[in-house]
């Protein structure tokens, strides 16, 4: 291999704490890809962009309840605001 494959770990361990049912999911894919990487298995790469996946769509799916919560919380303080 030429060049050195990560298993996006780190930022599994991220997406874990940030939304923990896809997070979870993330993790064991990048724990998976950390084994293959240090067997020098064939197909850590594809592994590791499986992971490199996961870790993509947690954060994405974070990012988007985080805007429609502040976006909720926005609404309903003007809602709650007129009311008075």
């Amino acid at each position: 291999m030429s060049q050195k494959i990560k298993s996006h770990l780190g930022w599994a361990i991220v997406s874990f704490v940030l939304f923990w049912p896809l997070g979870l999911v993330a993790l064991i894919k990048a724990i998976k890809a950390k084994g293959a990487i240090s067997r020098g298995d064939s197909d850590a790469d594809i592994l590791a962009d499986n992971a490199r996946k996961w870790c993509k769509i947690t954060t994405f799916t974070w990012l988007i309840l985080v805007i429609l919560g502040v976006a909720a919380g926005i609404t309903v303080g003007c809602l709650l605001s007129s009311a008075l």
